[in-house]
């Protein structure tokens, strides 16, 4: 019963800490893109998502890391009740564990996807209307 615990602590603590490392690495690259990438891409007016995502990012002016810690915080405290939780059985608080897990990487996930879609925005030749 106490591996269990200790598995199910690991599982919680990996996913609140995936969007943390994931806005950091997203932060790094949108700054990186900024200083290197989207100077050579050539175009005046980036696309909006360009925009607000890599240069918020960048600038700091859209709050990437702080929304990161909001959702860290989230799935740490959904995984500790859910892993603590007497009220539940054993196999609906491990049902529910595995949700918020894969919530919080799901979301991490979905960060890292949106900045390099964002970087590579510039680039692509659109068609036009």
């Amino acid at each position: 019963m106490i591996l269990h615990r200790i598995i199910r602590l690991v599982f919680v603590f990996g996913a609140g800490i995936a969007p943390i490392w994931s806005a950091l690495f997203c932060r790094f690259i949108s700054r990186l893109a900024v200083k290197q990438v989207i100077p050579l891409s050539g175009s005046q007016q980036l696309p909006m998502l360009t925009q607000t995502w890599i240069a918020g990012v960048a600038d700091g002016s859209f709050p990437l890391l702080p929304i990161a810690l909001f959702i860290s915080g989230l799935v740490f405290a959904a995984g500790l009740y859910y892993v603590f939780s007497q009220r539940l059985s054993p196999q609906a608080a491990a049902s529910a564990l595995v949700v918020v897990c894969c919530i919080g990487y799901a979301l991490a996930l979905m960060a890292v996807c949106s900045t390099t879609l964002a970087l590579v925005m510039p680039f692509l030749k659109m068609a036009p209307a």
